[in-house]
């Protein structure tokens, strides 16, 4: 999880960013005694760096971390985090304080991502709030995302199908729709960006441009179906620009054959009542 797409969610910095922009302006209305909940937190990078901080600035903090990879709880366990081994919408923790997240709701459906809120808002205390850093972006940008995400060339079935990030204004009417009051933009987290090949990577396996490794030239059809997919990414694009315009596109062409694919992450803030 941590080395995924250019270590972006095992960088200190960025998870130091969601803390200066989520959780500082909100200190004054955190209980000086606090259960604070990473939902889908992975290897426990952004809880520990939260829970560091509250307890620099005078908190007593409990700090949990819920995902559903047993490898990954076991690591947390290492870093003395307390832990639920469980799917979010099965956790049986309450009352948490503080609820913390970043980059869970895309790989579902929207009737998933809404369950998935719907557990969260279960999770909190009735004065909990929950900071979460979700993938977002321009209509055009998510649906650009999307088809190139569920291109069956990049695995089929890898990803169940599901890439649903939504625009600002969509994610706001989804987290009020739910329940949660008081919801707003904090402000940006770093572009997340992409290349194809990383994204390839991520779902299959070792791949380098231009040099190819040794396991992928063993294996003609593996390199075979990256070039499809490269061409068919090619083909997406090209008629995204003809549509909307090159610049509507959040598209890094600084190198015309890799494009960047570059989303945005909106930390927002919301309240339980």
């Amino acid at each position: 999880m941590s080395q995924v797409l250019g270590g972006y969610f095992g960088d200190l910095n960025i998870a130091r960013i969601f803390i200066e922009v989520g959780i500082r302006p909100i200190l004054g209305d955190l209980p000086k005694k606090i259960r604070v909940a990473d939902v889908g937190g992975g290897q426990g990078l952004l809880v520990t760096t939260v829970r560091d901080y509250l307890v620099d600035e005078g908190f007593e903090v409990e700090a949990y971390v819920v995902d559903s990879n047993p490898d990954f709880i076991k690591e947390c366990e290492r870093k003395n985090l307390k832990v639920s081994l469980a799917d979010i919408r099965d956790c049986p923790l309450k009352d948490i304080e503080l609820v913390i997240m970043r980059a869970v709701l895309h790989y579902n459906s929207v009737a998933h991502q809404y369950e998935i809120l719907q557990a969260i808002k279960k999770l909190l205390s009735p004065s909990g709030k929950l900071v979460a850093q979700l993938l977002t972006g321009s209509t055009i940008n998510c649906n650009l995302r999307k088809e190139i995400i569920s291109l069956s060339s990049l695995g089929e079935g890898i990803l169940n199908g599901y890439y649903n990030s939504q625009d600002f204004e969509d994610l706001s009417l989804m987290l009020n729709a739910i329940g949660f009051h008081s919801v707003s933009f904090m402000g940006p987290a770093p572009h997340l960006r992409w290349t194809l090949e990383q994204q390839w990577m991520r779902l299959n396996g070792p791949i380098t441009s231009p040099f190819v490794t040794e396991e992928v030239k063993n294996n003609p059809a593996q390199f075979e179906r990256f070039q499809l997919f490269k061409r068919e990414v090619k083909a997406i694009i090209n008629r995204y620009v003809d549509e909307f315009g090159i610049d509507s596109l959040n598209v890094d062409f600084a190198n015309k054959e890799n494009p960047v694919i570059q989303n945005d992450y909106q930390i927002f803030c919301c309240s339980n009542v």
